[in-house]
C-alpha cells in the first residue's frame, strides 16, 4: 500500500502545486485590470472607460478561470485513474508471478519483495525485507557475492546458477539475474534480483547423465568384446581360415568397429553440450595421424574404387592438439569423402601450415550441395536433410567436428560446387596458448 499512497501523494502534490499557480496568475490578472480600469478613468476620462466595462473584463476571466479550474480537476482525476490502474497490474503482477523479486538498495538491504518462490526456502516476504541476502539464507555462496560486486563495476546485468541452503537444511538450485537500475546519472540507485528454482532442471540433467552413462556402457562392453572376439578369429587363434572366411570377418569387424565410433560420437557430443568434456593438449605428428586414418579407413574406398592421395608442404608436422579428438574428426571428414563420393574417382588431401595454423582439406568429387543445406550440415541431427545424403548415420558426426575445432580454436568450413566438387576441411593454430605452462587439460566451457 505505501507505493499506491506515494503515487496518490505525487497526483495531489502536482495538482496542488498547478493549482496554486493558476490562482496566482488570475488574481494578478484581475488586480491589474482593476487597476488599468481605475487610472484609466481618472487620469484620461475622455477616452470614457468606466469601471463597469473593468467588471464586465473581470467577471469573464473569472468564468474562464472556473472552467479552467474544472477541465484541469478533469485531468488530474483521469491521470490519478490511469496511474492507479497501471500501478494495479504491476502489483497483480509482482504479487503473482512465480519468481522471487528482491528490490534492493545499494547496500545490499531489500526494500520490497513478493512471495515468489520463498516458501521453496521456507521463508516469507516480511523474513527478508531490510535485511542483506546474506543475512537471509543459511549460505550465501561466495559466487553470488562476486557477481553483485561485478554489477556494479560493469553496471551490467548478469546472470549465474547458484545453490542456496533452506532452512530445512537442504540445497536449492536457482538461477540469478542482477539488473542495475540507474538514476539520470548513470549511477546504479537500486538493484532487482530475481530467483528462479531449477531444482528440476538439475534433476532432468542427472537423470540425463545416468541415462548416457548406463546407456553407452552397456553398449560398448558387448562390442568391445566382440571385436576382440573377430581379432581373434582373424588371427587364426581357432584354426586357418579361407580368403572367404578372412573377408567376411573382417566386414563384421569393421562393422563393429564403426557402431564403436557411434558409440563414442554419442557420449562426447553429450559431454561437449553440457562441458563435460576435456581436451589434453599434446605434440604429435600430424602427417603420421592423417596415414593412420586412411589406413584405417581404406577398405570403405575400394568398395568403391576410390583412391585417397595426401599433398603436403609440411616438413616436420608436429602440431598441438588433443589427438583422440582430431583422430575423430579425420575419420569423420574422410569417411564422409568415401561414402557420400561417387566410385572410381579421386579423393585428393592437402596438409598445409602458414601463419602459424595448421590446415586440412579433403576433396573429393560428388553431389552438389545448397549453401542452405552445407550450413545444416553442420547442425545436429541435420544431415539428413540433403537428399543426396541419405545415407544411415546419427546426424552428429560433422556437428561433433565443429564442436572439436571450435575448442581448440579453429573453425570447420565446406564448400560445394556444381561441377560436383566439394571441399571439407578444417584450420587450428599450430600450438595451443600456454601448453607448456599450464595443466595438460583444458575444460570445456
Amino acid at each position: 500500500m505505501s507505493q499506491k499512497n506515494n503515487i496518490k501523494k505525487y497526483i495531489y502534490a502536482r495538482k496542488k502545486e498547478r493549482m496554486g499557480l493558476l490562482n496566482i496568475f488570475v488574481c494578478l490578472s484581475l488586480y491589474i485590470i482593476a487597476f488599468v480600469a481605475l487610472t484609466t478613468e481618472v487620469i484620461m476620462p475622455e477616452v470614457n472607460i468606466k469601471i463597469l466595462d473593468g467588471l464586465i473584463i473581470t467577471g469573464t476571466l473569472f468564468c474562464a478561470y472556473l472552467i479552467a479550474t474544472f477541465f484541469h480537476k478533469r485531468h488530474v482525476e483521469c491521470l490519478e485513474n490511469k496511474l492507479l490502474y497501471q500501478y494495479k497490474c504491476m502489483e497483480t503482477i509482482f504479487s503473482n508471478v512465480y519468481i522471487s523479486i528482491f528490490l534492493e538498495d545499494v547496500e545490499g538491504r531489500v526494500l520490497t519483495t513478493n512471495a515468489g518462490q520463498l516458501d521453496i526456502l521456507g521463508l516469507k516476504p516480511k523474513d527478508v525485507i531490510g535485511k542483506k541476502a546474506e543475512d537471509i539464507f543459511l549460505e550465501m555462496p561466495e559466487e553470488y557475492l562476486k557477481m553483485r560486486k561485478e554489477v556494479f563495476k560493469t553496471k551490467k546485468i548478469a546472470k549465474q546458477e547458484i545453490r542456496i541452503k533452506a532452512l530445512d537444511g537442504t540445497y536449492k538450485w536457482f538461477r540469478v539475474g542482477h539488473f542495475p537500475v540507474l538514476n539520470k546519472k548513470n549511477e546504479i540507485e537500486n538493484i532487482i534480483i530475481l530467483y528462479l528454482n531449477i531444482d528440476k532442471e538439475h534433476k532432468l540433467a542427472e537423470i540425463k547423465d545416468d541415462f548416457v552413462a548406463t546407456l553407452t556402457h552397456d553398449l560398448k562392453t558387448p562390442t568391445v568384446a566382440q571385436l576382440k572376439a573377430l581379432d581373434l578369429l582373424l588371427s587364426n587363434a581357432f584354426g586357418d581360415l579361407n580368403e572367404n572366411q578372412y573377408e567376411i570377418i573382417k566386414q563384421i569387424k569393421n562393422s563393429c568397429k564403426y557402431m564403436n565410433e557411434l558409440i563414442f560420437t554419442i557420449l562426447d557430443t553429450y559431454l561437449y553440450e553440457n562441458g563435460n568434456k576435456k581436451i589434453s593438449l599434446n605434440q604429435f605428428c600430424i602427417k603420421e595421424l592423417v596415414q593412420e586414418v586412411i589406413n584405417e579407413t581404406e577398405y570403405l574406398a575400394k568398395d568403391k574404387e576410390q583412391t585417397i592421395k595426401v599433398m603436403s608442404n609440411i616438413i616436420e608436422g608436429n602440431i598441438s592438439a588433443d589427438r583422440l579428438q582430431i583422430k575423430r574428426v579425420l575419420i569423420n571428414l574422410v569417411t564422409n569423402a568415401i561414402t557420400h563420393g561417387k566410385s572410381n574417382t579421386e579423393i585428393n588431401i592437402y596438409l598445409e601450415t602458414e601463419y602459424n595454423k595448421f590446415k586440412f582439406e579433403i576433396r573429393n568429387n560428388a553431389y552438389y550441395i545448397s549453401e542452405d543445406n552445407i550450413e545444416e550440415m553442420f547442425e545436429k541431427y541435420k544431415t539428413k536433410s540433403t537428399s543426396k545424403y541419405k545415407n544411415a548415420g546419427s546426424g552428429l558426426g560433422l556437428y561433433l567436428s565443429k564442436r572439436i575445432i571450435e575448442k581448440h580454436g579453429g573453425r570447420i568450413y565446406a564448400e560445394s560446387f556444381k561441377n560436383g566438387n566439394c571441399i571439407f576441411g578444417f584450420e587450428i593454430p599450430l600450438l595451443q596458448p600456454d601448453v607448456k605452462s599450464i595443466s595438460n587439460q583444458i575444460e570445456l566451457e
